[in-house]
């Protein structure tokens, strides 16, 4: 019995604001590595996560979307390691 990627990976919705830099960060749990997807509603990759070798975490720095709406977020990671999602939240939108 074969998993693919797909049936291992953790996605996440999202709301985003048009304009609005949003910055994701995807800290193992434990040792391993982690890849973080941000998609479009298509579900096209819009942003791919660096990692950081300081605090080995996947991190999207300042996505700033062009249009307002929903997304997904794909985290995949070695076999066995739990993470966990920081999404800062959204500034207050300005009168």
């Amino acid at each position: 019995n074969q998993t693919s990627a797909e049936d291992a990976a953790d996605h996440y919705r999202v709301d985003l604001q048009a304009g609005q830099a949003t910055t994701v960060a995807v800290p193992p749990l434990k040792q391993g590595a982690i890849q973080v997807e941000l998609l479009a509603a298509t579900r096209a990759i819009v942003a791919t996560s660096l990692r950081t070798p300081a605090n080995t975490k996947a991190v999207i720095p300042d996505f700033v979307p062009e249009t307002a709406g929903t997304h997904y977020l794909r985290a995949t990671g070695d076999l066995g390691v739990a993470s966990s999602l920081l999404l800062p939240p959204a500034a207050p939108s300005p009168p």
